[in-house]
């Protein structure tokens, strides 16, 4: 009789495996790290604030606590001890498991405009001050999930899980990690997304009419268009790492520049061009136009935060009283690979130690 992957629930159809067995690949980040009380540096990017470099590591993670990097070396994950070594002959460096998935991703986020995490050294440095507060909050090191920021950049600080957006129902409360149910859109492979195209380009509608002064719209058509383009990555920048203001459609921005921003968007790299060029020409020649401002709204819409009890299937919708976004973010792949983008997107250097820190300082000053 076959057996199912560890992690997996019995009865899972065998043939949808491949859709989940990214979490079965992990890569281990091994980088310094420092005491409770000592403040960390801000960011790593200054090669002559910091020595020692943060390493990439494939491994393979058995149980809670335990990996084996492929030369063999076996590690404690997010302690200091490395597997059959005194206690007493640890150096200050720390392994931090991540699937592979997950930091394929981050690379790309680091690059995205906007970003606040730009070098491996600020990934490293969140993560590693994120672990620390956790254990020093009671949660137990090992494979475990540490509690990140609820709060907005300066302002007092505020753990918890909520800013994963995954439903609290699917987190174990006793291990921090997640239970082994599977099926649910946070479970499907965020990197390989088949068919994704022809997905999107089927949840396309037709624009209505524009309501607003033509005016505007017409104005903005006739900038050149490298100045165009620099306002649609502004646009996008400012969207998903500050968050959107106001989810309706304004008709102000042109559809032909909405469909430029879908385009853009960063975590839609591997968007098929010609998909998208050959779906716009049946518009043109129906003599109508399709609503790529919805769409691109939707994509960039910030990821809604699960509460205790709500429903949690596939069908996410934003937060507004609008019923502009009343479309499911489907594939289920895509909707996993928006939460894990919207993560990298909240995450600033140090975010748990600069909060900390400047509490201290304004306390000492």
């Amino acid at each position: 009789m076959r057996g199912y992957p560890e992690g997996y629930p019995e009865g899972l159809d065998p043939t949808t495996w491949t859709a989940f067995n990214w979490r079965e690949d992990h890569i281990l980040l091994c980088g310094p790290t420092w005491p409770d009380h000592v403040k960390a540096p801000p960011s790593m990017r200054n090669p002559d604030e910091i020595d020692e470099t943060v390493t990439v590591h494939e491994a393979h993670v058995s149980g809670p606590a335990l990996a084996t990097i492929l030369t063999g070396l076996r590690v404690f994950m997010q302690t200091e001890y490395i597997f059959g070594q005194s206690p007493r002959a640890y150096r200050p460096r720390l392994y931090l498991p991540v699937h592979a998935a997950c930091y394929a991703m981050a690379r790309k986020a680091m690059a995205a405009p906007g970003s606040r995490i730009t070098s491996l050294g600020d990934l490293w440095i969140t993560l590693e001050r994120r672990c620390k507060e956790a254990i020093s909050y009671g949660q137990t090191p090992g494979f475990c999930i540490p509690a990140n920021p609820n709060n907005r950049p300066g302002e007092p600080i505020e753990l918890g899980l909520g800013h994963y957006y995954i439903p609290p129902q699917v987190m174990c409360p006793r291990t921090f990690s997640l239970r082994t149910c599977g099926g649910g859109w946070w479970t499907y492979n965020p990197l390989k997304i088949p068919y994704l195209t022809k997905s999107l380009m089927s949840t396309l509608e037709r624009a209505e009419s524009p309501s607003t002064d033509e005016g505007f719209s017409n104005r903005f058509g006739s900038l050149p268009p490298e100045i165009r383009n620099i306002i649609t990555e502004d646009l996008i920048a400012c969207i998903l790492t500050e968050g959107s203001s106001s989810l309706g459609c304004t008709y102000l921005i042109p559809q032909y520049c909405w469909k430029q921003a879908l385009i853009q968007i960063p975590f839609l790299w591997d968007l098929e061009n010609e998909i998208v060029e050959r779906k716009d020409q049946e518009a043109t020649t129906g003599l109508f136009e399709w609503n790529w401002e919805k769409l691109a709204r939707k994509m960039l819409a910030e990821f809604p935060i699960f509460r205790e009890g709500e429903d949690f299937c596939s069908r996410l919708y934003g937060q507004s009283d609008l019923d502009t976004f009343d479309l499911p973010i489907d594939p289920p792949a895509l909707a996993n690979r928006r939460r894990i983008w919207q993560i990298l997107t909240d995450m600033y250097p140090n975010d748990v130690g600069t909060i900390r820190c400047m509490g201290k300082e304004e306390e000492d000053s």
